[in-house]
């Protein structure tokens, strides 16, 4: 490849940087999935704390109560290990994606006939992705279970100070 062709560098320098709004999405998405999981693991914590509080003895939680808490720790155990194997998945997608990157350079500066290496790289890449997308949406949907049993539970225990209209209007809605 001649090098003192500017369109010739400038079209692998463009062909490089294709890839760089894919490892811009998985890095956005790796921090949410990171916040994500401190949260998780922060609510891990505390449900931990208040449940050791009542077998200690020194904490009065009703048995639904005690029974809800055990299940939501269960949930939220399902929450932290989505999203663990879903960063996992991520930083592989963002090495695979750089990986692409560079591939598309060195198959330009080699001119070796292995043009189908970016496109493997890339497109394992958009699969581990996709995988991952899956696995937050699994986790999203026990995110929102969990927050579902707690609400229940908050308006079951509190059913006699509801108004009548909120009442009916919640039942309507289930």
């Amino acid at each position: 490849m001649p090098f003192d062709d500017p369109a010739a560098i400038l079209s692998i320098l463009s062909a490089m940087l294709t890839p760089a709004i894919l490892i811009s999405a998985c890095a956005t998405l790796a921090i949410s999935t990171s916040t994500r999981l401190i949260r998780a693991i922060e609510r891990v914590r505390e449900l931990t704390r208040l449940i050791e509080t009542h077998i200690r003895g020194q904490g009065a939680l009703s048995d639904e109560r005690l029974a809800l808490l055990f299940r939501q720790l269960e949930m939220v155990a399902r929450r932290v290990t989505l999203l663990q194997r879903a960063l996992a998945l991520l930083y592989m997608t963002l090495a695979l994606f750089v990986s692409t990157s560079i591939a598309i350079a060195a198959v330009q500066l080699v001119e070796t006939n292995t043009n189908w290496l970016p496109l493997l790289l890339g497109v394992i890449g958009a699969v581990l992705f996709l995988i991952t997308c899956w696995l937050l949406i699994l986790e999203t949907r026990i995110a929102l279970a969990t927050n579902r049993l707690e609400l229940n539970f908050a308006l079951k225990l509190g059913a006699e100070y509801v108004p009548e209209d909120l009442r009916r209007r919640m039942q309507k809605g289930k």
